[in-house]
């Protein structure tokens, strides 16, 4: 028994996934290893409204997970602990598994919620305007967090030399070395590239460009926006929690991607 929701939440958390409602209609997002699909740099995060929440375990609190789950043939309940030496396991009772004995299902899903609970101990809060509603719940996004001066961002002002030099519209760029990512006006992001930054605003690639990367002009529409960094770990990678709008802006909230999470996923 129970409502349509909450049967679909029941598929959802077995597919280690997130409900999205928009209006009408629901969709099921997978949470799931997945290319950065977009970036997001201070420039983009409303002024003041960034905020980062770390969780703790207490003192003589759990140590693993057990999932509950019934035997389909024998009604009995049976169980998965992760990690199988845990003294102290918070119980978990799950719907919809195949039932079976020493369920490999189970134990992956007892890995799943404990990983979840060590890898994603933080929770990163923020508003932007009208164009974070492109962001959707479990999408992959790369956060140059605005704490201090380490990275930053800004629009393309100029690409040249064969694709290898860029141009921001404000610096300054690191002077040295400078790991730099570009983001697309639809969202699509670049993986991290290599260079060399000259203090002021640009930046020289060490290779040129992907072909695959769109670059925009600020004459063009919608320029694209660089980000940059003088460490390789500049961005900051995000699952998106939930999307809402809000007043004229749209408040985001995001929990730690980590691919370790998706290992050995049954």
């Amino acid at each position: 028994d129970g409502t349509v929701f909450e049967a679909i939440s029941d598929v959802a958390r077995l597919g280690y996934a997130a409900i999205n409602a928009r209006g009408s209609s629901v969709a099921i997002s997978i949470d799931q290893e997945r290319p950065r699909h977009s970036i997001v740099t201070p420039d983009l995060i409303l002024k003041g409204s960034f905020r980062k929440t770390y969780t703790w375990p207490k003192t003589g609190s759990h140590d693993g997970i057990r999932v509950r789950y019934v035997d389909r043939d024998s009604f009995t309940v049976l169980t998965a602990t992760y990690p199988e030496a845990a003294l102290n396991p918070k119980e978990i009772e799950v719907r919809g598994l195949a039932g079976e004995v020493d369920d490999p299902e189970a134990l992956s899903l007892a890995r799943y919620y404990w990983l979840q609970e060590q890898l994603r101990n933080a929770t990163s809060e923020w508003g932007m305007e009208w164009d974070a509603l492109a962001f959707e719940p479990l999408s992959r996004i790369g956060v140059c967090e605005p704490f201090f001066d380490f990275p930053k961002g800004s629009q393309l002002a100029a690409i040249g030399l064969n694709n290898t030099q860029i141009d921001v519209v404000s610096g300054p760029v690191p002077s040295g070395q400078c790991f730099v990512a570009l983001r697309s006006a639809e969202g699509g992001a670049s993986e991290i590239l290599k260079g060399s930054g000259n203090g002021d605003r640009t930046i020289f690639l060490i290779e040129p460009l992907p072909s695959g990367v769109e670059v925009v002009l600020p004459n063009e529409g919608v320029a694209t926006i660089v980000a940059w960094g003088d460490t390789e770990d500049f961005l900051t990678d995000v699952i998106v929690e939930r999307v809402t709008p809000s007043g004229g802006k749209t408040d985001l909230r995001a929990i730690p991607y980590d691919p370790s999470l998706y290992e050995g996923r049954f």
